[in-house]
């Protein structure tokens, strides 16, 4: 015990010197709140490599001194579309500045991707092996949403992990710093985050060694960015989740839905377990159509039809 109580000792002197050279920045205003379970991403190494669509080759370790943003999308995904003007506008803006952006491609089809980066005059690489949601980078990095982009700094290191907001600002202030500069998600936040981390690794080895642990069965869930071993105290509450669109083609629809301020997309046939109160319901899609959704819970035992709202089908 007492060699656990001065590991935390050390960690946390350490972390105090850290806090001395290193400015603290707030914490990044997120564009949505599944974003939240990349912060473990920000202030490492953004570790790609690949051969692009068209043939060429991207590194990262090539790009250093450069500022890169990281566009997880894919054409099927509305929202990523409606995206892209956005986000061409800022590559055309400071590309010759030192601007760069690598495409993650969640596409099944290369022929409509293709398609996109044609009409849309894209000029940046895109990484596309056409396994969809099974893209090994979206594995890698633990992409659970679509579009999520990323900014990488001149030195490669993930910086910011909602950079679909304030997307300018943020690349002003990533192409202003020295490639020595300093990291603006660092500060007191993340290195409390990572003294509780700490801490409770310290913990569950001395529970391990002094007395038996109690088998704790965690209920894992990656899409909406949800990781809890929370059980589902509110099983019943179907009418919290709505319907936001449908996304993909007629043979691979998707259904983008909404609970309590959470985004999540599900396919027919898919079960996910979305964020309710305080607990989780599984929630699994029996069907799509053109513009409604069916979905149950509870074994199949409640259901519920979404219909997508007129604003909603207008916008289509």
């Amino acid at each position: 015990m007492k060699k656990a109580l001065a590991a935390i000792i050390l960690t946390l002197a350490a972390g105090a010197g850290y806090l001395l050279w290193s400015p603290a920045a707030p914490a990044e205003d997120l564009m949505f709140g599944d974003d939240s379970v990349y912060q473990r991403h920000v202030g490492k190494p953004a570790n790609v490599k690949f051969t692009a669509l068209d043939g060429g080759e991207v590194d990262m370790s090539k790009l250093k001194g450069k500022v890169v943003l990281f566009d997880f999308w894919a054409t099927w995904c509305g929202p990523c579309m409606q995206a892209l003007p956005h986000v061409k506008g800022a590559y055309d803006k400071y590309h010759d500045r030192g601007f760069e952006i690598v495409g993650f491609s969640f596409d099944v089809d290369r022929a409509a991707l293709e398609g996109a980066l044609k009409a849309h005059k894209i000029a940046w690489p895109q990484f596309f092996d056409g396994t969809g949601r099974g893209n090994r980078f979206g594995e890698q990095f633990g992409i659970r949403h679509y579009p999520s982009m990323w900014l990488v700094d001149k030195r490669g290191i993930v910086r910011y992990i909602s950079a679909g907001r304030d997307l300018e600002k943020k690349i002003e202030t990533l192409l202003a710093e020295t490639e020595g500069g300093s990291m603006t998600q660092s500060g007191p936040a993340s290195f409390l985050e990572k003294a509780r981390e700490v801490v409770a690794s310290v913990k569950g080895r001395v529970m391990s060694s002094e007395s038996p642990a109690e088998d704790v069965k965690a209920d894992t869930v990656t899409n909406g960015g949800l990781s809890s071993a929370e059980p589902v105290k509110e099983p019943g509450r179907m009418e919290s989740v709505y319907l936001k669109g449908i996304v993909g083609s007629s043979s691979r629809p998707v259904a983008m839905l909404d609970a309590e301020g959470r985004s999540y997309t599900l396919s027919p046939g898919e079960e996910i377990r979305v964020r309710i109160g305080h607990g989780l319901l599984p929630v699994r899609c029996e069907s799509i159509g053109s513009d409604r959704v069916i979905i149950t819970s509870a074994g199949g035992s409640v259901r519920r039809e979404l219909v997508l709202s007129p604003s909603a089908l207008t916008a289509r």
